[in-house]
């Protein structure tokens, strides 16, 4: 049994720091997972930055990631379709499986939800940057081992982008404009382009992320730092 792990853990602004901490036995229901690759989101610089995104506000030690990928090392739980060995993305919201949302199906919406590497329950939930982290086996969607684990850890804000164009209805043939060319932005971009649409223009104000859009198969790209005229 591997009973330790290091961890990028934020202790307040700007103190981020790796440290080792006590993983104890695998607790009932849960998965032990050997940390592949993570996706920095926008939530995590905040925090580093201020502690806080938003309203949730770090009031202890908190092991930051939620995009993240690995490999299965220990089971203890019912785990239907994954085993020790496996890799899988990693859903990072827990969902109580209790209240009217999950009743309905809709995990996604429950009233209780906690996500890793999150300050908005206290205790705080602690994240996947680590070496060796927990989750239950309905977090963990079994990839082919031939998917990078790089490209695994971009499954939850895929997961974002799908649901944004599904959400826009039919867009076959139909001009879309995305603006903001960062990661989630341009995952929607190729999201999309897989759903069929026309013509694709991407507007930011930094050059490098246009640059990538257009590298990815925009069709033209704006540069709003100076203004929106070519919007109008």
């Amino acid at each position: 049994m591997i009973d330790s792990a290091v961890a990028a853990t934020l202790f307040g602004p700007e103190d981020l720091r790796v440290v080792e901490h006590s993983l104890g036995p695998l607790p009932p229901g849960m998965v032990r997972v050997r940390f592949g690759a993570g996706g920095i989101c926008g939530s995590d610089l905040h925090y580093f930055r201020n502690a806080r995104t938003g309203d949730f506000v770090v009031t202890s030690p908190l092991v930051l990631g939620h995009e993240v990928a690995g490999e299965i090392v220990e089971i203890n739980a019912d785990a239907p379709g994954i085993s020790v060995g496996d890799r899988v993305a990693v859903n990072p919201s827990r969902w109580c499986g209790q209240c009217a949302r999950c009743a309905e199906g809709r995990a996604n919406l429950c009233e209780n939800i906690y996500f890793m590497g999150s300050a908005s329950k206290t205790p705080h939930m602690q994240g996947g940057f680590a070496s060796l982290f927990d989750a239950t086996p309905a977090q963990c969607v079994k990839v082919p081992h031939a998917v990078a684990y790089q490209a695994a850890a971009l499954a939850e804000p895929l997961a974002v982008s799908l649901h944004a164009v599904a959400r826009a209805g039919d867009i076959a043939g139909r001009n879309v404009i995305l603006i903001g060319a960062g990661p989630i932005g341009l995952l929607t971009m190729l999201a999309a382009r897989l759903k069929g649409c026309g013509e694709l223009t991407v507007a930011d104000i930094a050059t490098a992320p246009l640059a990538f859009a257009s590298k990815l198969g925009a069709n033209r790209t704006i540069n709003l730092f100076g203004g929106d005229d070519e919007l109008k």
